[in-house]
Formats: C-alpha cells, structure tokens, sequence
C-alpha cells in the first residue's frame, strides 16, 4: 500500500506491551494470548490497557479502512465486537470470520478466513489474513471510493489456480 503512495499506519496488540505502533522498539519476549483462558487475556488486556489504547487510535486518527486482522484471542483482548463500534460511520472497518457484528452495521465487514479458505487460496489459515491483505493492497488502486461491499471481493478473489497441492493428496 505505502509503495502505490497510501499513507499507512500499524499496529499491533502484544500481550507483552499492549498496543504497539510498528517502528516501536521492543525487547525479546515470550508472552502470548494463545496460552491464557478468556479471564486471563480480559485481565492481561485490561492491565495493558490494549482496549483503552485502541480506542482512541480508532476515534483520534485519519484513516479511511482498518483491518482487524487479528486471531481469535487477540480479538478476546481488544473485544472486537463492541471495539469496531468505535468505528466510525464515514469509515470501513474489517473483520474475519464474524458475520454476526457485520450483520449489525452498514461500515463492518466480515470476511471470511476458515481452512477451506485457506485450501482454495493455496494457503493454510494461519497465513491467509495476509495473504488477503496482499490481495487487497494489489487490487485497490483502481477504486476511487471504497463501499464496504467491494472489500471482501478485493480480498478474496482468484485470478489463477493455486499451484499449491491441497493436503490431502499427501
């Protein structure tokens, strides 16, 4: 996106140091969400004030999408569904496999990112969020204005067949 001249701006939720920009310097760690229960990434997530954090880079700064691009329990320690109502109107926000949230508002998007997803891009799941940012940052040139609608679309089209092998043929 940068190289076709956007002006991009990245986040990250660390459950070492809460909301991190990405040119923030960090020391090695070893703490993730994937090993704590629900509680302990609410509380985690409250003690790095990852919710309080993010919500003000949503309703303080300028940008036109955002991208959840998050796993499940990175979405438990932002609480995804009621942070994209921080979202504002005139702007798009995009989430994985959460149709329920997108159903509520006319600016979320949903898009879908489960294993038969992952098999029909060439993929596996865990790389297919980037894999659809790739997608989407080589395809939104061409678009004046971005309608929610397109997102999905500009994400999750083939133009080839994959060349990689599914895996049950091994």
């Amino acid at each position: 996106m940068r190289g076709q001249g956007h002006d991009v701006d990245r986040y990250f939720i660390s459950a070492g140091f809460g909301l991190v920009a990405e040119d923030d310097p960090l020391p090695p760690y070893e703490v993730t969400f994937s090993s704590m229960n629900v509680s302990e990434i609410r509380e985690r997530s409250k003690k790095l004030q990852i919710q309080k954090d993010l919500k003000r880079v949503l309703t303080e700064s300028e940008y036109d999408i955002v991208f959840f691009t998050l796993g499940s329990d990175y979405y438990t320690s932002i609480d995804v569904d009621s942070m994209v109502q921080e979202v504002p109107a005139d702007r798009i926000g995009v989430v994985f496999n959460r149709e329920v949230v997108e159903d509520q508002f006319d600016n979320i998007v949903s898009v879908p990112a489960r294993t038969e997803d992952a098999k029909r891009h060439g993929t596996i799941v865990v790389g297919l969020k980037g894999h659809y940012m790739k997608n989407f940052a080589n395809r939104v040139e061409g678009f004046e204005t971005l309608k929610p609608q397109i997102i999905e679309t500009l994400c999750r089209q083939i133009e080839e067949e994959t060349t990689q092998a599914a895996f049950e043929k091994y």
